[in-house]
């Protein structure tokens, strides 16, 4: 049984979902949606749940809350930790499947987080420092730093000072231990943009917009739903009149596929802060291959 965490990445519509169904099956493994919006009850298409490919697998970080409510990076990555934690008791592997890149990242490059317990007059002292006295500050806080890139770079810096306050207010500090194997999917982009042409046919076609009118009707704001994601974002302005039907969908699939392309440049940048990510194609990537890179890879790394 492979003991890493499996993270499968890639564009929307490249096909991590169903590939991360099938690589459970033969694990015998539990997964983990790194999705955003899939935490949200009553949100099926727009989200992509895709329930037919998961059948009777156990999910983990689906239909948690109701639409409206928050849920924060912080949220996710305890989360992360708690299907971790019941995984290894009961000697199941875990494959997180991936769509929100920040949550991919706050596993794969192991992001310390602590709950948000700065005042509002703390923040503003923050932001009035620069960059040399965010710096002075952390190294007063922690003498014996060692990760010497949180002091390269001010945003970075911010960060680390943050958490060195939380802690030194006793706030605890959470973050995804244990190791980890990234799978990625890549897609040319022509055939990246038929993935999403057909699926936003798809969707349609099996109710987006009759979800979201639903979700409307109960009571979810405009607003929220606007913000939540592309889908409901576009649909939404076809709902209030603000475009027509062809508009939408021709609209609606060029900003996913911008969507995509963000994607992408973020996995680079993940690799390029030292994640090592295995890339098969998406049009031939098949379990048995994730299978042999998952074993392989646990083979070849310490423990």
């Amino acid at each position: 049984m492979p003991e890493s965490t499996l993270i499968i990445v890639g564009p929307t519509a490249s096909g991590k979902t169903r590939l991360a169904a099938e690589v459970a099956r033969r694990a015998g493994a539990c997964i983990l949606s790194a999705d955003s919006r899939q935490v949200y009850r009553g949100m099926d298409i727009g989200t992509g749940k895709d329930r037919e490919e998961y059948g009777n697998l156990p999910v983990e970080g689906l239909d948690l809350l109701e639409p409206g409510c928050e849920f924060s990076l912080w949220d996710f990555l305890n989360l992360a930790r708690h299907v971790l934690a019941r995984c290894q008791k009961t000697r199941q592997p875990l494959i997180v499947a991936g769509g929100t890149g920040l949550y991919v990242s706050a596993l794969a490059e192991r992001y310390q987080l602590t709950e948000n317990r700065l005042s509002d007059a703390q923040r503003r002292w923050l932001d009035g420092l620069d960059h040399a006295a965010l710096r002075a500050e952390l190294l007063r806080l922690k003498p014996a730093q060692h990760n010497l890139t949180d002091l390269e770079e001010a945003t970075r810096t911010r960060r680390a000072l943050e958490i060195a306050m939380a802690e030194a207010a006793g706030a605890p500090v959470v973050q995804f231990e244990g190791p980890i194997c990234v799978v990625g999917l890549q897609c040319a982009g022509r055939e990246l943009r038929q993935r999403i042409r057909a699926r936003l046919l798809e969707r349609v076609q099996n109710g987006l917009v009759e979800e979201v009118a639903r979700l409307r009707q109960q009571g979810v704001s405009d607003e929220w739903l606007m913000m939540i994601g592309l889908e409901y974002r576009y649909v939404t302005r076809f709902l209030t009149g603000a475009l027509n039907r062809n508009d939408m969908m021709q609209q609606l699939e060029a900003a996913i596929y911008e969507y995509a392309r963000k994607q992408n440049k973020w996995y680079r940048r993940m690799a390029r802060n030292g994640v090592e990510i295995y890339w098969l194609d998406a049009a031939t990537a098949a379990p048995e291959q994730v299978m042999s890179i998952w074993e392989q890879h646990d083979h070849a790394k310490p423990l």
